[in-house]
């Protein structure tokens, strides 16, 4: 008699379980989420965290600068620190967009390319959205501008500031953050360039532009101006850098004496 043959036996996927200090992280970045722990509060000391949850305190350690890294708490020390809730910022985002960007070598064309895609849709959702405030705040952005068109580090600081009090014109956290970290990382290539006077008047009117047709409520004028303003501006930085997609996050830097305008 022919014995059975044995039948197949599945393999089973391994399973990968959660370290303890993960599982802290969580549950405290949920609980301060959900406004459990609120902005500023302050955790136990890591010795009491550990007696209290029973845990080691190199686990607790590690749970704490997970939830440092995501910007959910600050660590300070002394006899009278400690960790203490934060809120999360853009400066967190834009660190670790900045790392990985690096990384992947992310070229200063593709960041352009994103503002163009990003910024006149803040424009158009600024239209419909800006409150009084929001006008005040662009309008001071281009009375500094103007006050400064001989400055180039004041200039480009308040360039910068305009775009980014555009998006927060808008009132939509997500397109604000991306325009953030975009302003920061574009800021990066431009702080140190040189550009012309007249040129500088050319941003000034762009800008307003920007501004006029928020004020107007014409959203499609609004987007249109960002569009235009955005690629009067890459032009600008080709004379500089010539080839956008060779310039990247990764570790270039600006030209000394670095000039826009064709010099």
């Amino acid at each position: 008699m022919i014995a059975d043959k044995a039948e197949p036996r599945l393999r089973l996927n391994t399973m990968r379980l959660p370290k303890a200090a993960e599982v802290l992280a969580s549950q405290i970045k949920a609980e301060i989420i959900s406004g459990k722990y609120p902005e500023g509060a302050m955790l136990p000391p890591e010795t009491e965290m550990a007696t209290q949850l029973n845990l080691s305190r190199p686990t607790v350690r590690e749970a704490l600068r997970l939830l440092e890294s995501e910007g959910l708490v600050s660590i300070r020390p002394g006899p009278r620190g400690g960790p203490r809730v934060e809120r999360p910022s853009s400066n967190t985002v834009t660190r670790s967009l900045t790392t990985l960007f690096q990384y992947e070598r992310v070229s200063l064309a593709a960041l352009l390319e994103a503002r163009r895609a990003i910024e006149p849709a803040c424009a158009r959702v600024a239209a419909a959205r800006a409150q009084d405030q929001d006008i005040s705040a662009l309008k001071d952005s281009i009375k500094r501008m103007r006050g400064n068109l001989t400055d180039d580090g004041q200039f480009w600081t308040e360039n910068a500031n305009f775009h980014v009090a555009l998006a927060e014109a808008g009132s939509n956290p997500v397109l604000n953050t991306l325009m953030i970290s975009l302003r920061e990382l574009i800021y990066g290539f431009t702080a140190g360039l040189h550009i012309e006077p007249e040129e500088r008047a050319e941003t000034l009117t762009e800008h307003t532009a920007i501004l006029k047709a928020i004020m107007a409520r014409d959203a499609d004028a609004a987007a249109r101006a960002a569009e235009a303003h955005l690629g009067s501006f890459e032009m600008r930085l080709k004379q500089v850098f010539h080839d956008l997609d060779s310039v990247c996050l990764s570790g270039t830097t600006i030209p000394t004496n670095g000039k826009m305008g064709g010099e």
